[in-house]
């Protein structure tokens, strides 16, 4: 109690920090480790990524991807963004997800995939943003067959 006291007041207006949410749209291509399973397949995303931020960084998503051969995954998330100077940016996310393997040969082993990734890009006068991203999903080796697939993509943000 003595330390709760001692804290400085923070209100709520601190912690969370309003931007413009956005749609994000991608494409890529998908299973380009190819694990000795499956082809690579184009691979086409939308994201929503809501406005508000917790400590000025994450904030929450929820993303859909389809592929060329019908498999999709739909998650829900949260990615870490950080400034690189006043026009970039690099981002982490993680986020559980459903998938359905579809017409693929690629069999991720669950229905429960979880997918991770990395991003980098820049960001235009009006907040409309281009970046590159490299993603991995997984069931984390909680069920066999677990080869995973890469994921590269090039996304286009749109603010609103």
């Amino acid at each position: 109690a003595i330390v709760l006291i001692a804290l400085p007041d923070v209100s709520t207006a601190q912690l969370v920090e309003q931007t413009d949410s956005h749609l994000a749209f991608g494409l890529g291509a998908f299973n380009t480790n190819e694990n000795g399973e499956g082809d690579v397949e184009a691979d086409f995303r939308a994201e929503y990524r809501v406005g508000y931020r917790l400590a000025k960084v994450v904030r929450p998503f929820a993303g859909a991807e389809l592929t060329s051969d019908g498999s999709v995954w739909a998650g829900l998330g949260l990615a870490a963004e950080v400034p690189l100077g006043e026009r970039w940016f690099v981002a982490a996310s993680f986020a559980p997800g459903l998938y359905a393997q579809g017409g693929s040969d690629l069999e991720l082993g669950s229905a429960l995939e979880f997918r991770s990734q990395a991003e980098i890009g820049y960001i235009f006068s009006g907040g409309r943003r281009l970046s590159v991203a490299y993603s991995h999903i997984s069931n984390a080796g909680r069920e066999d067959p677990n080869p995973g697939a890469e994921v590269i993509s090039l996304y286009y943000h749109v603010p609103f």
